[in-house]
C-alpha cells in the first residue's frame, strides 16, 4: 500500500467536486494498469501528484482535458497522459481497452513510472487521468507498486455508481509528449505538434 498522497490542497482547491477518490481508489486504478503490463511501474510521486490534481481539475469543471505536462519534463524523458470519465472505473478502463492509441500507450514497454488520479462528482460521474513518466532520474522519489490485494477489499465500481447518471459510454482522450530537446507534443486526432507540452483544456 502506498503512503499518503497529498491530496490536501487538492481537497481544498476543488471544495465543489463532492467526492474526490482517495488514494485506495487511486491505487485501484494503478492496480489495473499493473495487471495489464510486465513489469508494474513504480509510482512517481511528481506523476501522481498531476496526475490527482488533473482528475480533480476535470471533475470541478464537467469535462475531461488533458494537463500541462511540462513540470514532469525535468525529471522525465517523456511523459503521457490519458483521462476517461464514465460511471465507474471498471467501464472507463474497459474503454481504455477497446481504444487501440489508449491501449497501447497504457501498455507501452517505455514507460518506467506512473501516477494515477481519480475524481468523482456530485452526479456520481468518475474522472481518471494516468500519467506515464519515461526515465524518471534516480533523484524522482518513487514509491513501489500498489498492491492488487488492497484494492480488492472494495471495488471501485460499488462505490462510483449513481442512478442518475446517464447510460453513456465512457469518454478517453490521450496525450503523450516526448521531452528531451524538442519536447514535442503529437496527439493521435488529428496530429497537432507543439514545441512544449501544453494542457489542452
Amino acid at each position: 500500500m502506498r503512503a499518503l498522497r497529498p491530496i490536501a490542497a487538492v481537497v481544498l482547491s476543488f471544495a465543489m467536486v463532492l467526492g474526490l477518490a482517495g488514494p485506495v481508489l487511486a491505487d485501484a486504478l494503478a492496480a489495473k494498469v499493473d495487471a495489464v503490463r510486465s513489469p508494474d511501474l513504480p509510482i512517481l510521486m511528481a506523476a501522481d501528484a498531476l496526475a490527482g490534481q488533473s482528475a480533480a481539475a476535470q471533475a470541478k469543471a464537467g469535462k475531461q482535458f488533458h494537463t500541462n505536462l511540462n513540470p514532469l519534463l525535468s525529471v522525465c524523458s517523456a511523459a503521457g497522459e490519458v483521462v476517461g470519465v464514465g460511471p465507474n472505473l471498471d467501464s472507463i478502463f474497459e474503454a481504455f481497452r477497446n481504444s487501440p492509441p489508449h491501449w497501447g500507450l497504457i501498455t507501452s514497454s517505455r514507460w518506467t513510472s506512473m501516477g494515477t488520479g481519480m475524481a468523482t462528482t456530485s452526479d456520481g460521474a468518475v474522472y481518471v487521468s494516468v500519467i506515464f513518466c519515461e526515465g524518471a532520474g534516480g533523484d524522482a522519489p518513487t514509491q513501489p507498486a500498489p498492491s492488487p490485494i488492497a484494492t480488492a477489499v472494495a471495488p471501485a465500481h460499488a462505490r462510483h455508481t449513481s442512478p442518475n447518471l446517464p447510460a453513456l459510454p465512457p469518454e478517453l482522450m490521450l496525450s503523450p509528449c516526448s521531452g528531451s530537446d524538442t519536447r514535442e507534443l503529437v496527439l493521435h486526432e488529428p496530429p497537432w505538434v507543439t514545441r512544449s507540452c501544453p494542457g489542452l483544456a
